[in-house]
């Protein structure tokens, strides 16, 4: 009897571990920024540890998961303005960048936005 539970035990551990994997996977971020930073520089915004050098910072999947525009409001306020952010699966499209850097559209967004889409 004690076999059986272990075996039982040990099949939903190995399950559980084979479905957590994706979804952290699909919580990651990445910000490309209008300017590069000076340094690489580290830091932490509602949760999530970023990771910045040149124009790319990049989210690991710790912290709470929000909704994509949300997260990169927020990342724009503490990073600078941002011309793409991927979140997941998910890529906002050049309104929704002009949006998330406060309605002020950067020379690179539009240009940049666009070729992403289009290349959907």
């Amino acid at each position: 009897m004690t076999q059986i539970k272990f075996g039982a035990l040990a099949a939903l551990v190995l399950m559980t571990a084979s479905v957590s994997a994706p979804v952290l996977a699909a919580d990651k971020a990445e910000a490309r920024l209008a300017a590069a930073v000076s340094a690489p520089r580290k830091v932490i915004i509602d949760g999530r540890l970023w990771s910045c050098e040149g124009e790319k910072c990049t989210a690991g999947s710790q912290g709470k998961n929000q909704p994509i525009g949300r997260e990169c409001s927020r990342a724009a306020k503490v990073l600078g303005p941002i011309v793409a952010y991927t979140q997941g699966e998910k890529t906002l499209g050049a309104a929704e960048i002009t949006a998330c850097n406060g309605g002020v559209e950067t020379a690179r967004t539009a240009s940049g936005s666009d070729a992403a889409a289009r290349s959907k």
